[in-house]
Protein backbone atom coordinates (compact mmCIF):
# COMPACT_ATOMS: atom_id res chain seq x y z
CA UNK A 1 0.00 0.00 0.00
CA UNK A 2 1.09 3.54 -0.62
CA UNK A 3 0.23 6.04 2.23
CA UNK A 4 0.00 9.90 2.69
CA UNK A 5 0.65 11.38 5.62
CA UNK A 6 0.00 14.72 6.69
CA UNK A 7 1.27 16.13 10.44
CA UNK A 8 3.51 13.36 10.46
CA UNK A 9 5.93 15.58 12.62
CA UNK A 10 3.87 15.82 15.42
CA UNK A 11 3.11 12.86 18.42
CA UNK A 12 0.30 10.83 16.59
CA UNK A 13 1.39 11.40 12.87
CA UNK A 14 5.54 10.37 13.82
CA UNK A 15 3.73 7.28 15.75
CA UNK A 16 1.81 5.93 12.48
CA UNK A 17 4.55 6.77 10.56
CA UNK A 18 6.79 4.25 12.78
CA UNK A 19 4.31 1.65 12.26
CA UNK A 20 3.02 2.03 8.49
CA UNK A 21 6.70 1.02 7.07
CA UNK A 22 7.41 -1.94 9.64
CA UNK A 23 3.41 -3.35 7.69
CA UNK A 24 5.06 -2.84 4.27
CA UNK A 25 3.50 0.46 3.22
CA UNK A 26 5.61 2.99 0.96
CA UNK A 27 5.03 6.21 2.79
CA UNK A 28 4.85 10.25 1.75
CA UNK A 29 4.61 12.44 4.73
CA UNK A 30 3.72 16.49 3.90
CA UNK A 31 5.89 18.45 5.93
CA UNK A 32 5.94 21.93 6.18
CA UNK A 33 9.24 23.86 5.00
CA UNK A 34 10.09 24.81 8.74
CA UNK A 35 9.48 21.49 10.08
CA UNK A 36 11.91 19.62 12.49
CA UNK A 37 12.10 16.77 10.46
CA UNK A 38 15.17 15.29 12.40
CA UNK A 39 12.73 12.36 13.57
CA UNK A 40 11.99 11.48 10.08
CA UNK A 41 15.58 11.37 8.80
CA UNK A 42 16.26 7.45 9.78
CA UNK A 43 12.50 6.27 8.81
CA UNK A 44 12.18 4.79 5.03
CA UNK A 45 9.52 7.81 3.84
CA UNK A 46 9.58 10.25 1.12
CA UNK A 47 9.25 13.81 2.02
CA UNK A 48 6.91 16.23 -0.03
CA UNK A 49 6.95 19.98 0.78
CA UNK A 50 3.45 21.79 1.53
CA UNK A 51 1.38 22.79 4.07
CA UNK A 52 -2.24 21.68 4.74
CA UNK A 53 -3.08 25.67 4.82
CA UNK A 54 -1.69 26.01 1.34
CA UNK A 55 -3.89 24.46 -0.65
CA UNK A 56 -1.56 25.18 -4.22
CA UNK A 57 0.86 23.10 -2.33
CA UNK A 58 -1.05 19.94 -1.93
CA UNK A 59 -1.30 19.85 -5.67
CA UNK A 60 -0.54 16.68 -7.17
CA UNK A 61 0.73 14.99 -4.16
CA UNK A 62 -1.84 12.72 -3.12
CA UNK A 63 -1.45 11.10 -6.54
CA UNK A 64 -0.74 7.52 -6.78
CA UNK A 65 -2.00 7.08 -3.03
CA UNK A 66 -3.63 4.35 -1.71
CA UNK A 67 -4.45 5.43 1.27
CA UNK A 68 -4.50 9.61 3.02
CA UNK A 69 -4.00 9.50 6.64
CA UNK A 70 -4.61 13.08 7.78
CA UNK A 71 -3.65 14.11 10.84
CA UNK A 72 -2.49 17.13 10.89
CA UNK A 73 -3.09 19.64 13.56
CA UNK A 74 -3.03 22.24 16.33
CA UNK A 75 -3.99 21.65 20.01
CA UNK A 76 -5.05 25.92 20.30
CA UNK A 77 -6.25 26.50 23.75
CA UNK A 78 -5.16 30.41 24.14
CA UNK A 79 -7.04 32.53 22.39
CA UNK A 80 -3.92 33.99 20.21
CA UNK A 81 -4.23 30.60 19.03
CA UNK A 82 -7.68 30.29 17.82
CA UNK A 83 -6.88 32.12 14.28
CA UNK A 84 -4.29 29.21 13.69
CA UNK A 85 -6.18 26.68 15.46
CA UNK A 86 -9.03 27.23 12.64
CA UNK A 87 -6.32 27.25 9.82
CA UNK A 88 -4.82 24.14 10.77
CA UNK A 89 -7.75 22.54 12.02
CA UNK A 90 -10.69 23.14 9.93
CA UNK A 91 -9.71 25.11 6.41
CA UNK A 92 -6.58 22.54 6.14
CA UNK A 93 -9.02 19.64 6.90
CA UNK A 94 -11.31 21.07 3.90
CA UNK A 95 -7.60 21.71 1.41
CA UNK A 96 -6.83 18.08 1.98
CA UNK A 97 -9.90 16.74 1.32
CA UNK A 98 -10.64 18.99 -1.90
CA UNK A 99 -6.69 17.58 -2.82
CA UNK A 100 -7.49 14.11 -2.27
CA UNK A 101 -10.74 14.47 -4.55
CA UNK A 102 -9.00 16.18 -7.04
CA UNK A 103 -6.95 13.17 -7.94
CA UNK A 104 -9.53 10.28 -6.52
CA UNK A 105 -9.04 9.21 -10.55
CA UNK A 106 -5.36 8.84 -9.85
CA UNK A 107 -5.63 7.02 -6.18
CA UNK A 108 -5.30 3.25 -7.46
CA UNK A 109 -8.17 1.95 -5.86
CA UNK A 110 -11.42 4.51 -4.68
CA UNK A 111 -10.60 5.81 -1.19
CA UNK A 112 -13.44 6.04 1.81
CA UNK A 113 -13.41 8.38 4.13
CA UNK A 114 -13.34 7.40 7.63
CA UNK A 115 -11.97 8.71 10.56
CA UNK A 116 -8.34 6.89 12.15
CA UNK A 117 -8.55 4.92 14.61
CA UNK A 118 -4.58 4.16 16.24
CA UNK A 119 -3.74 1.51 18.62
CA UNK A 120 -0.46 2.05 21.14
CA UNK A 121 0.75 -0.91 22.59
CA UNK A 122 -0.21 -0.78 26.28
CA UNK A 123 -2.24 2.17 25.60
CA UNK A 124 -5.41 1.51 23.77
CA UNK A 125 -6.96 3.48 21.22
CA UNK A 126 -5.75 7.48 21.68
CA UNK A 127 -8.10 7.78 18.00
CA UNK A 128 -11.10 6.20 17.55
CA UNK A 129 -13.91 7.83 15.26
CA UNK A 130 -17.32 6.48 14.47
CA UNK A 131 -17.10 6.16 10.47
CA UNK A 132 -18.85 10.04 9.97
CA UNK A 133 -17.08 10.80 6.12
CA UNK A 134 -15.00 13.47 5.73
CA UNK A 135 -13.17 14.44 8.88
CA UNK A 136 -9.67 12.23 8.36
CA UNK A 137 -8.81 10.60 5.15
CA UNK A 138 -8.12 6.96 5.46
CA UNK A 139 -8.02 4.13 8.07
CA UNK A 140 -5.16 2.77 10.51
CA UNK A 141 -5.48 -0.03 12.49
CA UNK A 142 -3.71 -0.80 15.65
Amino acid sequence: MRSYVTGATGFIGLTLVKALPARGDAVTVLRRPTADTRWLEDLPVRQVVGDVTDPVSLHGTMRGMDRVFHVAGVAAYRRAERVRGWQVNVVGTENVLVARRAFQGALSRPATEYHARLTLPGRGAIISGDGIPGVVVGTARG
